[in-house]
């Protein structure tokens, strides 16, 4: 019996371990992808503060000039994953990396299977087509990091027990062939 308990404890510490530092990187994925939905929200907002329509000109068509205006200024914005600070276009937390945000926005067409409200009646005359629009959208990638692959390093195995995937992070849905939709 003597030794029993130090081998439980060694086995017992190796699965603790492990179930650690991966609720910790499963953890911070959470935080990430809401940046990723919170910079596409931002980017819908910013398209708001820009002028829409001229209806003493009856010109309609001023709302395309947010698209790329909103554009730029949410990836300026949300570069680093914080509105708040300019830092690096790479975030890393304890197990957990994200690079390559990537933020769109377009006019809105058919093929987004959107349907938006029509306008009161009242104000119909100010929506003469009823086709305007922004849809914007964004995506991350995350990747683990500081997750040792080799059990010891490889002395006492060459099996390789991780490898790291890249992670596609999408502002709304899941990725499909590791692309948002």
């Amino acid at each position: 019996m003597r030794g029993q308990s130090l081998v439980e404890t060694a086995l017992g510490i190796f699965v603790f371990v492990t179930v650690l530092i991966f609720g910790i990187h499963f953890a911070e994925l959470g935080p990430i992808a809401l940046k990723v939905q919170e910079a596409t929200n931002a980017a819908v907002w910013d398209a708001t503060s820009q002028p829409m329509h001229d209806t003493f000109a009856h010109d309609w068509a001023l709302w395309q000039r947010a698209i790329p205006f909103a554009q730029t200024q949410g990836q300026l914005r949300y570069q680093d994953f914080d509105a708040l600070k300019d830092g690096p276009t790479t975030v890393t937390k304890v197990f957990t990396q994200a690079t390559n945000l990537q933020l769109g926005c377009e006019p809105l067409a058919a093929r987004h299977n959107l349907q938006p409200l029509g306008p009161d009646p009242l104000a119909q005359p100010a929506y003469p087509n009823g086709l305007s629009g922004i849809v914007c959208g964004a995506q991350a990638d995350i990747v683990a990091v500081r997750i040792p692959r080799f059990f010891l390093d490889g002395t006492w195995s060459s099996v390789q027990h991780y490898k790291p995937v890249t992670i596609r992070s999408c502002a709304f849905g899941r990725p499909t062939l590791g692309q948002c939709p």
